[in-house]
């Protein structure tokens, strides 16, 4: 055990170690104030980066349990965590007024999803050094969101190169996606896939590719938009058998529509929003693309698309599912979801077979 870093307040102390079983804990007591809780956030970014140096995960025990109040300024300072890449943190507390402060201050911070609170130390500690295959995370399912994104684009591309339309066109109602929205979509896959593997701290790299992934949805979007609007073509969905495509098989302007709005998603995720007008954006702009997603599969069902009144290209339904299963995975990445939101995509995960 590394010999524990102390400091005394005004009416409060802290200190924060490193155990032998490489768990930092943070211990508080007294009236926390803002000079307590930037000294307890320093030391514990100085522990955790220290941890992770060694290529290890990094663990937290925050001990609240001697605590009697905090100041606004502590509760501000504390919302820091949330940056430091922390695996999980678990909360020991006893005390139900500052175990309530405590669990705000936990998903101000944005670590919710990655926190648990605790009456007893060793059930903390139990918790944390526990087998990771054997604690719930959202990893698989969002992986294997991922590996069906990207295996629907690889046997869409696939039928394209082979020219075998039962893969393309699965029927013959169906409209079929334009490879560079393949393409697309799977350079995504991959990105979502890495960057949920790496989502509570991820890479330069990873963040880098996620980033020139968005800004192609934009770059993508501004030239359908183009041709759409003015008619000026760029070619941009023609790049890949441009020979074989149809006013039929270009990219409609409603899955350009919805590219641009997920951009708006993927960098508010890489951003890691702490703004609630930020959060509102970012939420606003996925569930636009999930309703404009369900409408066109509730056309498919019902034989109805909106391209027979526009004219314009329809978005087929395999692009609006690949669209449903990205905001699928993308809901769950930021570190502070706003709650109605995320209820209320969940609950139209559970009953969309209903409609």
């Amino acid at each position: 055990m590394q010999e524990p870093k102390k400091f005394t307040g005004a009416n409060g102390s802290t200190e924060v170690l490193l155990s032998k079983e490489g768990i930092i804990i943070c211990r508080l007591v007294g009236s926390i104030d803002g000079q307590i809780a930037t000294y307890a956030i320093d030391q514990t970014k100085r522990l955790t980066e220290k941890v992770q140096a060694q290529g290890k995960p990094t663990y937290l025990l925050i001990d609240v349990s001697g605590v009697t109040e905090q100041t606004s300024e502590a509760r501000a300072t504390t919302r820091r965590l949330g940056h430091f890449g922390i695996k999980e943190v678990a909360v020991l507390g006893k005390i139900k007024v500052v175990v309530l402060i405590t669990q705000y201050l936990i998903r101000s911070a944005g670590i919710a999803k990655i926190s648990k609170i605790f009456p007893n130390e060793n059930k903390a500690k139990e918790w944390l050094l526990q087998p990771k295959n054997a604690k719930q995370t959202q990893d698989h399912p969002n992986n294997v969101a991922a590996l069906v994104l990207m295996t629907i684009c690889a046997i869409e591309l696939i039928g394209w190169a082979t020219q075998n339309k039962t893969l393309t066109e699965f029927t013959p109602q169906i409209a079929v996606m334009n490879p560079m929205v393949a393409v697309t979509f799977f350079a995504l896959s991959i990105a979502l896939f890495i960057f949920n593997r790496n989502s509570q701290k991820p890479s330069q790299k990873i963040k880098i590719f996620a980033g020139i992934i968005g800004a192609w949805l934009l770059i993508y979007s501004f030239c359908i938009w183009l041709r759409a609007g003015f008619g000026i073509d760029t070619g941009v969905d023609k790049l890949l058998f441009g020979d074989r495509l149809s006013s039929i098989t270009l990219t409609a302007p409603r899955t350009a529509f919805n590219f641009a709005l997920l951009s708006i998603v993927i960098f508010a995720v890489l951003d890691g929003p702490q703004r609630k007008w930020h959060q509102y954006v970012m939420y606003l702009a996925a569930l636009i693309i999930f309703i404009n997603s369900t409408l066109i599969c509730l056309g498919y069902a019902y034989g109805f698309t909106l391209s027979e009144i526009t004219g314009l290209a329809p978005m087929p339904l395999t692009t609006a599912v690949c669209f449903m299963i990205s905001i699928y995975i993308l809901r769950s990445l930021p570190r502070n979801p706003l709650p109605f939101f995320t209820r209320l995509i969940d609950i139209s995960n559970k009953n969309w077979q209903s409609i």
